[in-house]
């Protein structure tokens, strides 16, 4: 999701998860952004390219998972996965598009167990959003 000028330049010193630059991006980064087609899911895996995709994909996850999937201070723009964030919240569901559901498996898990939590002192971190938060961990 990189963002094209008028003329039809790129953006000159590009980063993905920097969102103070790519002003144009609310609450996300351009990353997360290029997951986000949930309305033609094949077409997305076709056009980035199987392996590139799950490659992708799975680098997001690990990468997020030390900070359990979550945004400090609300600086969504700077992690690959913010499950607390819309745009985040089927990434751990892609993996069933591109043929590697145990991925799927794998992070929807980690998800439950690190972003969520299943003691007293867990809860999610976020906006509920209309009981988007709790019915994605039911």
């Amino acid at each position: 999701a990189r963002l094209r000028k008028s003329d039809g330049s790129f953006e000159k010193d590009f980063d993905p998860f920097v969102t103070g630059v790519n002003e144009h991006y609310v609450e996300g980064n351009a990353w997360q952004l290029t997951f986000f087609v949930p309305q033609d899911v094949p077409e997305l895996v076709k056009m980035i390219g199987k392996d590139r995709f799950l490659s992708r994909l799975s680098e997001g996850f690990r990468e997020s998972e030390g900070w359990r999937y979550n945004a400090p201070g609300e600086r969504y723009g700077d992690f690959p996965v913010v499950q607390g964030n819309q745009q985040s919240m089927h990434f751990a569901f892609l993996f069933n598009w591109a043929g590697e559901p145990w991925q799927t498996q794998k992070w929807s898990r980690s998800i439950l167990e690190r972003y969520y939590g299943y003691g007293a002192g867990d809860a999610y971190l976020g906006d509920e959003d209309q009981g988007q938060m709790s019915a994605w961990f039911i």
